[in-house]
């Protein structure tokens, strides 16, 4: 189920701020994710222990926070291009064809 409720504050996000770019809305959607479930205790795995960010990714989707983040990272071509380029990679590797 997480996909069509992603894809839905996806849409409230867009709506809210037309002009941002999908990083741009897929920023706040993860940074504004919380650890606490929807009995306002952490999230656990088979209720005992408390799970890691490699069992649960960002956290539930907190759709409220999303529509105003305070903080937002974005990213274009140009920036995939520079991290590219940061790693080693050729003018040839980097030409497309």
């Amino acid at each position: 189920m997480s996909c069509p409720h992603a894809a839905a504050v996806a849409a409230l996000i867009k709506s809210a701020h037309p002009y941002w770019s999908p990083a741009a809305i897929k920023s706040p959607m993860m940074t504004t994710a919380t650890l606490i479930n929807n009995t306002q205790n952490f999230i656990r795995n088979d209720d005992t222990t408390i799970v890691t960010p490699f069992d649960y990714g960002s956290g539930p989707i907190n759709p409220v926070a999303a529509i105003d983040p305070g903080l937002l990272y974005d990213f274009d071509t140009n920036n995939l291009i520079d991290l590219l380029c940061s790693y080693g990679t050729s003018d040839e590797q980097l030409k497309c064809t």
